[in-house]
């Protein structure tokens, strides 16, 4: 063996340091630097006590998933183990086994629940690691990895917008930046993420549906809940439908209400109180209300969009009432709408967005 050079015995040196066997390489600088990168990227605080107890939660969700978890879950997370026996069926065991394709009650009752369970340890490393700032750290890489893999299943997908608004919404947006967790728009069939429909009420079913009913028992206005007083007013309504992926990751037939717009047409436009475009507490920062209404937008032939805000001059609202009005006020402008009138004396307004139409 020749003598090194000076370079090649500093860089023997270096990977000494760093306890790694030489290899041929293209580049022993960049690698030098790749790899000290990897060891001495800073790290946030008390990182490795925060990472044990995480640990142990981590190991009890997957020998519980095992043990007592859902088949269908079970063989979509370790998929690698389902694509191996279809391609490795003996003449022991001709028919290979395939992933669950259909699911009972109880058994997607289960997966939400494991779902639930899993999710909020997500949310726990994101907070304790700092994964805001620090997910691309070498000693997240794991952590990373593992929620990938939780992530790619169908039934995270499947299920992710009815469970997200339980959680923090920068935990939100984290998880749908890394994971690719966002709602696919109505001309996005191809996108394997659930999707919001717009279609058109059918009155029949509407006062009977749950949806219905949870705005009732929400409803703090007698007069805007009142469906024998509605029906004859409103003849025209929009639902919003989330289509899930089924356990293929495919759109799913059966489609599920998560929100709804009773509004009446005008000579130039559309009109509706702002309590009618209702979207349940419980799904609310999915997202689904933004595209609700965007959709709405995006697909009415009308000029004018006009919303009305009831008057609160008769009853006292507390700071975190008034707040919440503010907030669906600053919602709307953000959509395009301005105030169409001074406030009345009621207290009521009236929000209008003007649209443009081709032609």
């Amino acid at each position: 063996m020749g003598i090194l050079s000076a370079p090649g015995r500093a860089w023997r040196a270096v990977l000494g340091v760093l306890n790694l066997a030489p290899r041929k390489v293209g580049s022993p600088v960049d690698r030098l630097f790749l790899e000290a990168r990897s060891k001495w990227h800073p790290t946030p605080p008390h990182q490795e006590e925060k990472f044990l107890a995480l640990t142990d939660r981590c190991k009890e969700i997957e020998a519980e998933l095992v043990k007592n978890g859902p088949p269908c879950l079970c063989d979509e997370f370790f998929n690698e183990a389902v694509e191996l026996n279809l391609y490795t069926a003996t003449a022991v065991s001709p028919a290979p086994k395939t992933a669950i394709a259909s699911t009972s009650l109880p058994e997607e009752e289960s997966i939400l629940n494991q779902l639930i369970i899993v999710i909020q340890l997500m949310e726990d490393v994101w907070l304790s690691a700092d994964l805001e700032h620090y997910w691309s750290h070498p000693l997240n890489e794991g952590w990373m990895s593992y929620f990938h893999r939780w992530a790619a299943t169908p039934s995270f997908r499947r299920w992710w917008p009815v469970l997200c608004p339980a959680f923090s919404p920068g935990f939100r947006k984290f998880a749908q930046a890394r994971f690719n967790l966002a709602l696919a728009g109505p001309k996005q069939a191809q996108r394997h993420t659930p999707r919001l429909d717009l279609v058109q009420i059918d009155w029949k079913l509407f006062w009977k549906s749950p949806l219905w009913r949870e705005f009732k028992n929400l409803c703090l206005d007698p007069k805007l809940c009142n469906e024998k007083k509605l029906a004859p007013l409103y003849k025209q309504g929009f639902s919003s439908q989330l289509r899930l992926l089924d356990h293929k990751g495919q759109f799913d037939v059966q489609r599920i209400q998560v929100g709804f717009l009773l509004w009446r047409e005008t000579s130039d436009g559309m009109v509706w109180n702002a309590e009618h475009l209702f979207v349940p507490p419980r799904l609310r920062g999915a997202g689904f209300l933004t595209r609700f209404l965007d959709d709405i937008i995006a697909n009415r032939g009308y000029k004018k969009l006009r919303v009305i805000f009831s008057g609160t001059k008769e009853k006292a609202l507390d700071s975190a009432a008034r707040y919440d009005r503010v907030r669906t006020i600053e919602f709307y402008k953000s959509r395009g709408f301005q105030y169409f009138m001074p406030e009345d004396d009621d207290g009521s307004m009236t929000l209008v967005r003007s649209i443009s139409l081709p032609g």
